[in-house]
């Protein structure tokens, strides 16, 4: 199959990218009909923010995280082969509060897969945070991986089972109308005649809202992740690499319902292609519904030849399951729904059912996922 032909952006704005509207009108019917039954699908539930907050001066305290999750995924299209996840993740921690600003923070985390007596993972972990009156400052491990709040096209929600921990530097900060999340992970070091290159991920996430009142919420986000790989000291015969992923967009937020609409966009400046593609790009649209326990989403994607390193296999325009197999088009339509039921603030379990259309391949993935997360916090003195 011949390569295709470089994308510009401004090919995008000459209508190259253009939506089609009778997709995003079909999903605002589908959504109002099943509105009285369903509610938003979020990720929320794997983020630990809370686990770097302050505490007061001089206190020490002890934290015990845990997720449990059996996920069986079932993928009839060529993108992937299905697979099921079960075991678990415990993340036991200890913060202690210098004084007003500087916080320090340390544990481990550790992993298992039922079923694998000899597959256990356990890393340890250590963070000094700094707080000024523009944001949070870390250094060592990082609020990482879905704590990003990047979409699911740059960073798949497996990442939190299977990458969870990221190491380096980080700068978050919060004002009236405007987060961002600023970051460096070092993934791999190198030293001198090291038969590998270096690895690090540096990335961007902000979303400001230009109308915030109890009524309406228009936002606009901005996402951007730089993967490289490279150095000096090193004898790997491999090339230099980097490559980009960027997505903007808009949503709006009115009462339980949230629409948007995100184009995501992909870049390879290695010496040499590294992923097949050197650009690409996709736009995703959505639709969905919040209620105090179920949640769904309804959503339609269509792309050329993008790609995201860390992005969910879902969206990815090569195959994982055909090394060689790539698609310079896709189209697909996707439907998740959720039950989130919380039994007190330290415990909740959550179960996810979801199904992805292709429309080149006309075939139907799906996935049941169930998760269990309890937090206990103790205070040492």
């Amino acid at each position: 199959m011949p390569k295709g032909k470089p994308i510009k952006i401004i090919d995008y704005f000459r209508g190259r990218l253009a939506f089609n509207l009778k997709h995003f009108v079909a999903i605002l019917l589908c959504i109002f009909v099943y509105n009285s039954l369903t509610a938003q699908t979020d990720n929320s539930f794997f983020t630990q923010k809370e686990t770097f907050a302050k505490t007061s001066p001089k206190k020490l305290a002890l934290r015990l995280a845990h997720i449990g999750h059996f996920q069986n995924h079932e993928f009839n299209s060529n993108l992937q082969h299905g697979y099921t996840l079960p075991g678990f993740q415990l993340i036991p921690t200890m913060a202690y509060q210098l004084d007003s600003q500087l916080l320090i923070f340390a544990g481990a985390s550790l992993q298992r897969l039922y079923g694998d007596a000899q597959w256990f993972q356990a890393e340890p972990m250590l963070t000094l945070s700094y707080f000024t009156k523009w944001g949070r400052f870390n250094f060592g491990n990082l609020q990482g991986s879905l704590d990003h709040q990047l979409p699911e096209t740059m960073m798949g929600y497996g990442q939190v089972l299977q990458n969870r921990q990221e190491t380096g530097l980080q700068f978050l900060g919060n004002t009236k109308n405007t987060s961002y999340d600023l970051w460096l992970d070092w993934q791999k070091a190198i030293r001198p005649d090291d038969p590998f290159k270096e690895r690090f991920v540096a990335g961007f996430s902000g979303n400001w809202k230009a109308i915030n009142n109890k009524h309406l919420q228009l936002a606009i986000p901005a996402y951007l992740s730089i993967f490289h790989s490279g150095g000096e000291i090193d004898r790997s015969t491999g090339i230099n690499a980097t490559q980009y992923n960027f997505n903007t967009g808009l949503s709006c937020t009115l009462g339980k319902i949230k629409a948007g609409i995100l184009f995501d966009f992909y870049e390879d400046e290695s010496a040499q292609s590294i992923d097949t593609f050197r650009d690409g790009w996709g736009q995703r649209a959505y639709l969905q519904y919040t209620g105090k326990v179920l949640q769904s989403e309804l959503g339609y994607w269509d792309a050329h030849q993008f790609q995201a390193p860390q992005g969910e296999v879902m969206y990815q325009s090569l195959s994982r399951k055909e090394m060689g197999r790539s698609y310079f088009f896709r189209k697909m339509y996707w439907t998740r729904w959720s039950l989130r039921k919380s039994f007190n603030p330290q415990a909740e379990a959550l179960f996810r059912w979801g199904t992805w259309y292709d429309v080149h391949q006309n075939t139907l993935d799906f996935s049941v996922e169930i998760y269990v997360k309890w937090n206990l916090d103790i205070k040492l003195n």
